[in-house]
């Protein structure tokens, strides 16, 4: 509350960020995502590698005794299937505010890659939107 004679301080007009890596902070190369919104309409994105796999697979019946599932006795185990595996490595969590501004910081990211790509095959030419 200002009293007679007190001068208003001026408002900041910039703000300072110290950027620190948390503790736990990874670097993960991803080959895909997968997602969907949440009931509490936030939408889970899952990030993850992939690659070919020759462990063996395991294949066990299931069988349903009191309205249960239970894991019955192996009936299959394979060490000659080649097969692929999906590791999801992590999963964000975004509200619409969080989303809407993260949309045009990604396209302006892939506007860059796109034009860099473009200029190390030596191609001319407009950016398409994605």
């Amino acid at each position: 509350m200002q009293t007679e004679g007190q001068e208003i301080a001026p408002q900041p007009t910039e703000l300072h960020y110290e950027v620190n890596y948390a503790e736990d902070h990874r670097v993960f190369y991803v080959e895909g995502v997968t997602g969907s919104v949440s009931p509490r309409n936030y939408l889970r994105v899952s990030f993850f590698q992939e690659y070919i796999s020759h462990d063996p697979v395991v294949k066990h019946e299931v069988t349903f005794e009191g309205g249960q599932g239970r894991l019955g006795d192996m009936i299959l185990e394979d060490r000659d299937v080649i097969h692929m595996t999906r590791d999801l490595v992590t999963t964000v969590v975004l509200n619409r505010k969080s989303l809407a501004d993260l949309i045009p910081w990604l396209q302006q990211h892939l506007e860059s890659m796109v034009i860099t790509d473009k200029q190390d095959l030596g191609i001319s030419g407009e950016v398409q939107q994605a």
